[in-house]
C-alpha cells in the first residue's frame, strides 16, 4: 500500500513539474523584448545611452511575439547643433565590443541613434568616439545593472503574480494569445539614479497591462491594466 502511494504522489509531483514547465515555455516564448543593461555616459558635446538586450524582429505591438535578435542601441544627444555637411561617427569598444559605424538622427527629438545589431554579456564599461568635422570626444559609459538587482525572469515572476487575471485571459484553449515586454529603465522623470524592470503584456484583443518594478528591493512600484 505505501509503495502504492508513493508511486501516485511520485507521478503527481512529475505532472506538476512538468506542467509548471510547460507554462514557463510558454511565456518565454512569447516574449518580444527583452532589454538586460542600460550604459550610460556624458561628455562635454555628447550625451550617451546604450540599451542592449533581444527584440523580436520585425518589431510589431501587436500580440504576437516572432524570432528574438540581438540589439544594441546607442541613443547620442548633441549639447549643440552640429556642423552641416558632416556625418556623426562613432567607434564603440569594451569588452568584447569592437564596432564603428554612422548614426542616424532622428529629426523630432534631435538625438542621433543606431542599432549595432549585437551585444556581449559581461562588460561593464564601455568607450565610445564621436566624431562630427571637427569635433571628436571619447565618452565612458557605465553599465547601470549590477548584481544587487533582481534579474528579468524575477520581475517576469513578479509580474504574473501581481497581473495574475492578465496573464490568465491571454489563454485561449490553452494557447497564449499575446507579447510580454521586459525593460530594465531608469527614471528620467524623477530626476533619480534608480532602475526598475518594467514589464509590459499585451493580448490579441488589445488589453495592456503593465508593472513598475524597483530593481533592488523587489517591490511594485505600480501596475495599470488598460
Amino acid at each position: 500500500m505505501k509503495r502504492i502511494f508513493f508511486a501516485l504522489s511520485l507521478a503527481l509531483c512529475l505532472a506538476l513539474a512538468c506542467a509548471c514547465g510547460g507554462e514557463q515555455d510558454v511565456i518565454d516564448s512569447n516574449i518580444s523584448e527583452i532589454r538586460i543593461d542600460i550604459f550610460e555616459g556624458r561628455g562635454d558635446f555628447f550625451d550617451v545611452t546604450i540599451y542592449v538586450g533581444k527584440r523580436e524582429s520585425p518589431y510589431n505591438f501587436d500580440g504576437i511575439s516572432e524570432k528574438l535578435v540581438d540589439y544594441c542601441l546607442i541613443n547620442v544627444m548633441p549639447a549643440e547643433e552640429l556642423e552641416e555637411g558632416y556625418a556623426l561617427n562613432f567607434t564603440l569598444t569594451g569588452g568584447k565590443f569592437d564596432e564603428s559605424g554612422t548614426l542616424t538622427e532622428d529629426p523630432s527629438t534631435g538625438r542621433f541613434r543606431t542599432d549595432i545589431g549585437k551585444f556581449y554579456t559581461g562588460v561593464t564599461e564601455l568607450n565610445i568616439t564621436l566624431s562630427c568635422g571637427e569635433v571628436v570626444e571619447t565618452v565612458i559609459l557605465h553599465s547601470k545593472f549590477d548584481s544587487n538587482m533582481i534579474r528579468w525572469k524575477d520581475a517576469l515572476a513578479i509580474a504574473k503574480e501581481n497581473l495574475v487575471e492578465s496573464f490568465n485571459a491571454a489563454y485561449v484553449e490553452g494557447v497564449f494569445h499575446g507579447e510580454i515586454y521586459i525593460r530594465f529603465i531608469n527614471n528620467p522623470v524623477m530626476g533619480e539614479d534608480k532602475y526598475y524592470w518594467f514589464v509590459m503584456l499585451r493580448d490579441r484583443n488589445g488589453k495592456v497591462s503593465t508593472i513598475l518594478i524597483d530593481s533592488v528591493s523587489s517591490a511594485v512600484v505600480t501596475k495599470k491594466i488598460q
